[in-house]
């Protein structure tokens, strides 16, 4: 028996391939780890008028709040202005979005200046976010800050 090869196995052959493509992209995509920007992502999301009034508290605080890399890079300055730690809890969180896994969080502790030091020792090179979220007085409060860590820090803002 001779089979000829017509059209309508052109048709069968191009959707065939085009199947099995669509089937190993999805077997593909179903095996790659996907971190949306945290676990309670939907929660923070609907938090998020709690979140703006937070960042505005702490605007409020003007130049006697800021957020500053070290200029060796090895460490992050927080400070704060005295009246804001006067019975304040919080903490500050160096948030990475390309791998939640890497995320560190430490207890709010300013020194007797109001000064606290993050270190920046072990984090992987790339974008990383400071933030700062405490409460004291019966108000909340909310800073983020960009950093670069690692070794080449070329891209800095």
């Amino acid at each position: 028996m001779n089979l000829r090869w017509n059209w309508g196995h052109s048709v069968a052959a191009v959707y065939t391939l085009f199947a099995a493509a669509t089937l190993g992209f999805v077997v593909y995509a179903m095996n790659q780890r996907v971190d949306l920007v945290g676990p309670d992502y939907y929660e923070r999301a609907i938090a998020l008028d709690a979140r703006r009034a937070a960042e505005a508290n702490a605007r409020s605080l003007g130049m006697d709040f800021a957020i500053s890399e070290q200029p060796d890079g090895r460490a992050v300055a927080i400070q704060w202005p005295q009246a804001a730690t006067v019975g304040a809890a919080g903490t500050v969180t160096l948030y990475r979005a390309a791998d939640a896994t890497a995320d560190r969080q430490t207890a709010m502790a300013p020194d007797a200046q109001g000064t606290q030091t993050v270190s920046l020792h072990g984090l992987a090179a790339g974008r990383w976010m400071v933030q700062v979220e405490w409460t004291a007085g019966g108000r909340a409060f909310y800073a983020e800050r960009e950093i670069i860590a690692g070794p080449d820090r070329a891209g800095r803002r």
